[in-house]
């Protein structure tokens, strides 16, 4: 019994002062990943994409066969728990689709489990100043840039990648960062928040935009639409992108209840 244990030990313990057993990932097994959505962006190619407010993973992998670039992976006015986020990310990374995530709010605290968890891009919802802009990136990307903090979940590939500054330079390159205008002080103070450097998307929240302009459900009275309209065109002039322009979005229940009553309609005989 003794005996066996002393070889078990002596095992390990080649194993792990071995370069399979050190915690480093050699050249030969590391491979970054890339943010494919952002990539065909940058190729002046329009993305395809899915918000979904549940946890799915198996719908995230027929996402990847119906060639859908991203998932949105909504947090925000979801029922995801910080375990659900992660296997959603590893289920879009296997299937070729690159997660990213709406969150509650922009503290840092909050932005970094989603991201250590494997989330390629981060949509900060309410950006009303300048410094909530700069809050946001801030938590998206690794120091001089932002306050990221390093770990090792999977995100920081457990705390392998070797040299951790190329992951860190790297992990920077790759994060979507988009903020969401959905108030009226938002719109006011947009000629500052586009002076911030890392924020380079935007979308508009036009449910909270018109309850914030006490228009409730009215998306298409002609405040509301001056507004976004005048918005974009600063964006545009200031080098910046609406997501509307480069991103192609529906949601899951949109897609499954448009199908299904077609599919209905068709077995009931209609058109």
């Amino acid at each position: 019994m003794l005996k066996d244990k002393i070889i078990s030990g002596y095992c390990l313990l080649t194993f792990l002062t071995s370069d399979r057993g050190s915690g480093i990932v050699t050249n030969e097994v590391k491979k970054m990943r890339t943010n494919k959505m952002l990539a065909k962006i940058k190729a002046k190619e329009k993305v395809v994409g899915l918000q979904i407010p549940f946890c799915s993973p198996d719908l995230v992998e027929l996402m990847g066969i119906g060639g859908i670039d991203y998932v949105f992976v909504d947090c925000e006015h979801g029922s995801f728990s910080l375990s659900d986020v992660e296997t959603m990310c590893r289920a879009a990374e296997l299937a070729g689709v690159t997660p990213i995530v709406r969150v509650v709010n922009i503290e840092a605290t909050t932005i970094l489990p989603f991201i250590v968890r494997g989330a390629m891009g981060i949509i900060g919802p309410h950006i009303r100043t300048k410094a909530q802009a700069e809050q946001l990136v801030g938590a998206c990307l690794f120091s001089p840039q932002g306050m990221r903090s390093y770990g090792n979940a999977r995100g920081d590939y457990y705390g392998t990648y070797d040299p951790p500054a190329e992951h860190m330079r790297r992990a920077n390159e790759e994060m979507f960062i988009c903020g969401m205008i959905e108030e009226e002080e938002g719109f006011r103070n947009l000629p500052q928040i586009l002076t911030v450097d890392g924020l380079d998307f935007f979308k508009f929240g036009v449910h909270d935009i018109s309850l914030d302009m006490k228009l409730p459900g009215q998306f298409g009275h002609p405040k509301v639409k001056q507004a976004i309209e005048k918005a974009k065109k600063q964006i545009r002039t200031a080098g910046k992108m609406v997501t509307d322009d480069v991103m192609w979005e529906g949601t899951v229940s949109d897609l499954f209840l448009n199908a299904a009553r077609a599919f209905a309609a068709k077995g009931r005989g209609g058109n």
